[in-house]
């Protein structure tokens, strides 16, 4: 197994741990014509997973007074929560399954697509979001950087289940990754975190 690069602040100030995973892939390896991918993808972690509906894990994630995000940028997908110290062991296990073994509903993935559409359309009443996309598109112009990580309306409608599963599984992977904690965990503690929360992924 490779080593995953930790990296841990300690505070005892409060007994809280935040925790955050990175993979070094984002929307500048979305496929062309699939702009939005790799974010779809991510967001799909929180739409259920092995024994978990998306009911749940939202239930399971509010009864322990977490937060939990997962979204995408140019370079990078995150996933990162903060918890009560107390709290870590449960969460951390819910964090795995949902790293290791998303189920790729059908039904979510239809929803979820239906919600990013509806944020692309929204966005259009933003003069700053219009005039950013804008300037990235002239600045990058011909490089993946002046692509859309959120996608358009077009490339939403391309990406299907087996695009997101295929994304899923070439990019989230232990040699794509790195881990950072902070707040009330030792270094040894959040190296055994680590582990612990990427266990399921392949080499």
């Amino acid at each position: 197994m490779s080593e995953i690069p930790v990296f841990v602040e300690t505070s005892r100030a409060l007994p809280f741990v935040s925790v955050v995973v990175t993979f070094r892939s984002g929307a500048v390896h979305d496929p062309v014509g699939r702009e939005g991918l790799s974010r779809v993808t991510a967001r799909m972690l929180r739409r259920g997973c092995e024994g978990y509906t998306k009911e749940r894990i939202e239930e399971t994630i509010d009864s322990l007074g977490a937060e939990f995000g997962a979204d995408t940028l140019m370079s990078g997908t995150t996933v990162s929560f903060e918890v009560i110290r107390r709290s870590l062991e449960p969460l951390s296990d819910l964090v795995a399954t949902m790293l290791a073994k998303p189920t790729f509903s059908d039904e979510e993935l239809g929803r979820l697509l239906r919600e990013s559409k509806a944020e692309l359309i929204e966005s259009r009443d933003s003069d700053r979001l219009l005039a950013g996309r804008a300037f990235r598109r002239t600045l990058f112009a011909g490089h993946p950087y002046g692509r859309r990580a959120a996608g358009t309306l077009g490339t939403l409608d391309a990406i299907t289940k087996e695009d997101s599963i295929a994304f899923y599984k070439r990019h989230y992977t232990r040699r794509n990754v790195l881990v950072a904690l902070s707040g009330d965990v030792s270094q040894g503690e959040g190296e055994a975190l680590a582990e612990r929360l990427l266990a399921g992924l392949p080499e």
